[in-house]
């Protein structure tokens, strides 16, 4: 994956979405989004793992044609909204690549750092969660400190 161009837009911002598939060792496999650094010229940097079929852009395409909305934010101790209700949504995908656990609000109330009432716990390093069907307002609140966190929605 290293020195792929990506588009103009993601080298303003310095980063670029990727998505890849990961083995889970037990015959499944999950798909992993995260925010990958782009260097000055617009290559994505050295040092990430490799898969040729994937070229990040900052408004990512998947099988069904759709484009996504990229939405990072920096989650704190404070509920915050990370997606306003959108009747044509799809799916999401949050995705944790902080060293803080944060949670995410999916029946439209403010996020709790605490399981129940529509809360769920995203983990730290690498941590996702994904979710079809769900029109609603999502929330998130980081479990301690900050956490920037990449969304996807579809």
């Amino acid at each position: 994956m290293a020195n792929q161009p990506v588009t103009s837009e993601a080298k303003a911002n310095g980063q670029a979405l990727a998505e890849m598939m990961v083995d889970m060792g037990d015959g499944t496999h999950a798909r992993r989004i995260a925010s990958v650094p782009v260097s000055s010229s617009g290559a994505v940097q050295d040092g990430l793992p490799a898969r040729a079929d994937v070229t990040p852009s900052a408004v990512p395409v998947y099988a069904s044609g759709k484009a996504g909305t990229a939405r990072d934010i920096t989650a704190s101790t404070t509920s915050q909204t990370l997606m306003a209700a959108m009747t044509t949504r799809g799916k999401f995908i949050v995705s944790n690549d902080s060293t803080v656990d944060v949670w995410i609000n999916t029946l439209g109330r403010p996020a709790v750092a605490a399981a129940g009432g529509g809360n769920k716990k995203i983990a730290a390093n690498g941590g996702y969660f994904e979710l079809s069907g769900y029109t609603g307002a999502v929330t998130i609140i980081a479990a301690s400190g900050t956490a920037a966190i990449t969304a996807l929605e579809l």
